[in-house]
């Protein structure tokens, strides 16, 4: 009984209970946020189970008039919902009617009212020979937006190029654009442009250039080095320099000129001195300082005749060659083939006759020979004509040892040996050939095949340092090299000498015999010119310099004379006396 009342209570209280209804919203557009009593419920399309009474519905979406109604729900039913732009209106003016003006991707009239969406729309115009306008555009609600159209001419650019000497110059475009010369640019605003040269050592230059429209301009600008000053101080006072390098001028001495910033030479000469020539350079707004002094001229005179050809006859000849070292002279004779030995006072301390023996000759070659010292009693002999022996002597110069080197040397032209013992052989072929003291070849050095930085013809060849120095006969000129073939200078190309001029290295520079003037030249390490020396003892046929005096071989026999000492330099003495140095 109790059961049974229970359950019918229950089924009472479910058929009392109110049903649910359901509630479609749609809305034009889709999206819009959906609110049931101000509360989101979704996202329209939305379906809703509501029980029946009444309901504040609304529907929001960004750019849309909010939608709001009250209603209450008896049934099953829907909701289509058509939101309302939020809308201001747009008018488009312009001094210059477009062809076309497009908004939010519609075609607009121009000066007219017209209505749009909120937001931030594009908006585009055209007009033939103008620049199209592209600019975007925010419509607010209820506001009207007002939009006056500035066309601008479509511009051709031009170029401009710009040149300047020398090049390399800084420009300033504009006051505000940097370039470096030679430059081409476009140029996108015609019309005037300043452009600023700037060069370190040159004046500023300004220049105003007009570049039209789909136009190459051009604008070349020399600029004008800033100029320094040349101080010289002459010895002796009054005397002509000759100014050469990037300018020329001559002007007599002491004096103070203006010149460009460079490198230049100064050729100083007066009555009585031997001409120099002195480098300098100028440096742009300074002053730079020249101090030229000149050197008088020394004859050589045979101040004494060592060995005269009256004692020994083979002197005379013209072909020979004259080495002292060790406190001894070593001539030889090439007509006779024979070497000789004398003491520092010209005593004779050895002879060698008919030292290549009966060796065949070559008949086409000018005879030549020169001499190398490896040791006091090693002596190394090189005959045009012949070829190249050593000869080894015992310490009391009595009896001699002679070698002969292998037939790959075609016509020595010179011989030398450096301290460790090589020995360096120049040749008619243009090369030079590098042998161990026991007359092995190691090595060769230069050619024919460049005759600029090679030697043609090449005569006597000494080392001094780290340099050979070789006489080019055919360029007529001295060529120093390093000790790998490198061609490092030229000495005494300016002077031209001879094919039959000879040359020797001591510590006071490389003295040149210059066959064609008969006088001797001084130059230093580098090949820089010294001073000059006539010659009034005739010809000489061998020159050595040794210690602090010239040893030479002419018909007369071989002569030596004095070398002054100067602090830095030798200069020839003049009296041609003999005396100790003090």
């Amino acid at each position: 009984m109790h059961k049974t009342g229970v359950f019918f209570l229950l089924c009472t209280l479910i058929s009392c209970r109110r049903p649910d209804f359901s509630l479609t919203i749609k809305t034009d557009p889709s999206g819009a946020q959906v609110f049931i009593n101000d509360t989101l419920a979704g996202i329209s399309p939305l379906k809703l189970n509501l029980s029946p009474g009444p309901y504040r519905l609304r529907c929001r979406m960004e750019n849309y008039i909010d939608y709001y109604e009250e209603s209450t729900i008896i049934s099953h039913t829907g909701r289509q919902i058509i939101l309302q732009p939020r809308t201001g209106s747009l008018i488009v003016r312009s001094r210059l009617a477009p062809e076309k003006i497009l908004f939010a991707s519609n075609e607009i009239p121009l000066n007219t009212a017209c209505s749009f969406p909120t937001g931030v729309w594009q908006l585009q115009a055209w007009r033939s020979g103008m620049k199209k306008i592209s600019l975007p555009v925010e419509i607010n609600f209820n506001r009207e937006c007002v939009i006056d159209l500035q066309f601008q001419p479509i511009i051709r650019p031009g170029s401009l190029e710009a040149v300047s000497i020398p090049s390399g110059a800084d420009v300033i475009l504009d006051g505000y654009r940097n370039f470096k010369t030679p430059f081409l640019i476009s140029i996108a605003e015609p019309g005037y442009h300043e452009l600023v040269f700037r060069k370190n050592g040159f004046k500023t230059e300004v220049r105003t250039v007009t570049v039209p429209e789909r136009t190459r301009t051009r604008t070349e600008v020399t600029l004008d080095p800033v100029p320094g000053k040349l101080k010289i101080i002459s010895q002796p006072a009054l005397f002509t320099a000759v100014i050469s390098g990037p300018v020329k001028q001559i002007t007599r001495c002491p004096a103070e000129i203006m010149l460009p910033p460079g490198s230049y030479q100064a050729r100083a000469q007066a009555a009585g001195y031997v001409s120099g020539i002195f480098s300098f350079d100028i440096t742009p707004g300074e002053t730079a300082c020249l101090i030229l002094e000149l050197q008088k001229i020394y004859s050589i005179l045979p101040a004494k005749i060592l060995i005269p050809v009256s004692r020994y006859g083979y002197f005379s000849a013209e072909s020979c060659a004259l080495l002292v070292r060790y406190d001894n002279i070593f001539y030889y004779n090439s007509a006779d083939k024979i070497l000789a030995i004398f003491t520092i006072d010209g005593n004779l301390r050895y002879t060698e006759k008919n030292i290549f023996f009966n060796r065949p000759i070559r008949s086409s070659v000018r005879p030549g020979a020169d001499l190398a010292i490896l040791s006091e009693f090693e002596i190394l002999i090189s005959d045009n004509m012949r070829g190249i022996c050593k000869i080894s002597l015992t310490p009391r110069f009595e009896t001699g040892k002679i070698g002969m080197l292998a037939e790959e040397i075609t016509g020595p032209c010179g011989i030398t040996a450096d301290a460790s013992g090589l020995i360096y052989i120049s040749d008619r072929s243009g090369k030079i050939s590098v042998l161990h003291n026991d007359l092995q070849k190691i090595s060769q050095l230069g050619g024919l095949e460049n005759t600029v930085s090679g030697f043609d013809r090449p005569g006597l060849i000494r080392i001094y340092g780290n340099n050979i120095y070789i006489h080019d006969r055919m360029n007529k000129c001295l060529k120093i090299f390093d000790l790998t073939g490198k061609h490092t200078g030229t000495c005494a190309a300016s002077e031209k000498p001879g094919i039959y001029s000879f040359f020797d290295i001591s510590r006071a520079g490389l003295f040149l015999y210059n066959s064609s003037k008969k006088n001797i030249l001084q130059y230093d390490y580098a090949g820089n010119f010294i001073g000059t020396a006539a010659v009034n003892s005739g010809e000489i046929y061998a020159l050595c310099v040794y210690k602090n005096y010239i040893y030479y071989a002419g018909p007369q026999g071989i002569s030596r004379c004095r070398l002054d000492v100067i602090p830095g330099k030798m200069l020839l003495r003049s009296d041609g006396r003999e005396y100790d140095t003090p």
